[in-house]
């Protein structure tokens, strides 16, 4: 098989892995890439390329790989949003609907919250005592900041961030990281300390 058969079949692999999960097609993309380096480029079984054509081809399969992966990792993402925001206004027209009648409280709250911030469904929570974690730090707004800036929000970054409770001498601290795949989460920040301080009053 010729080098440019062996290019196409490789790009036509990792194409269709991009397309089913991002992360394996940035795997794929690498792999494909390596081995068309390795196996079919002379010298042959070395990593050394001598070619410029054959610089162009592998540089060309590798990026492919990526672009679809990043391609794909978007559209799942705002096709997720796009479901959330969706699934956010038919619970509010939900909960406003059925409020004329009597229901438990616990069902309401959890109505409630899902309306208000719909992007809290993308991000885990976890509580650490762990003093000074390595992470960025979502702070607490002072109360001329918020007569400002009503409408802050906060960019939850992929790596994840500490949140404070408002009592130190809880002598712990949340750590909020988005869902895997999800990156980073755009979430108002009087529903991230809405959640912080529902949590701090069970401890």
């Amino acid at each position: 098989m010729g080098l440019v058969n062996v290019a196409l079949a490789l790009a036509i692999l990792t194409t269709i892995s991009a397309m089913i999960d991002w992360k394996s097609g940035i795997i794929a993309s690498f792999t494909a890439g390596l081995t068309l380096n390795y196996f079919h480029t002379k010298p042959l079984h070395s990593l050394r390329i001598t070619a410029p054509g054959d610089i162009w081809m592998i540089t060309l399969l590798t990026a492919l790989g990526l672009f679809t992966s990043l391609f794909t990792a978007f559209r799942v993402r705002k096709v997720l949003q796009q479901h959330l925001s969706e699934h956010a206004d038919d619970v509010s027209h939900s909960l406003l609907t059925r409020l004329f009648e009597n229901r438990p409280v616990a069902d309401v709250w959890h109505e409630s919250v899902e309306s208000l911030c719909s992007e809290l469904t993308l991000v885990e929570v976890r509580i650490d005592v762990v003093p000074n974690l390595r992470l960025p730090v979502i702070a607490r707004l002072k109360t001329s900041d918020h007569r400002t800036n009503p409408q802050s929000v906060v960019v939850l970054p992929e790596c994840g961030a500490v949140v404070e409770f408002s009592n130190p001498a809880i002598g712990s601290h949340l750590v909020l990281t988005p869902r895997t795949g999800m990156g980073s989460v755009s979430m108002p920040r009087s529903a991230v300390f809405a959640f912080v301080d529902q949590i701090e009053r069970t401890l």
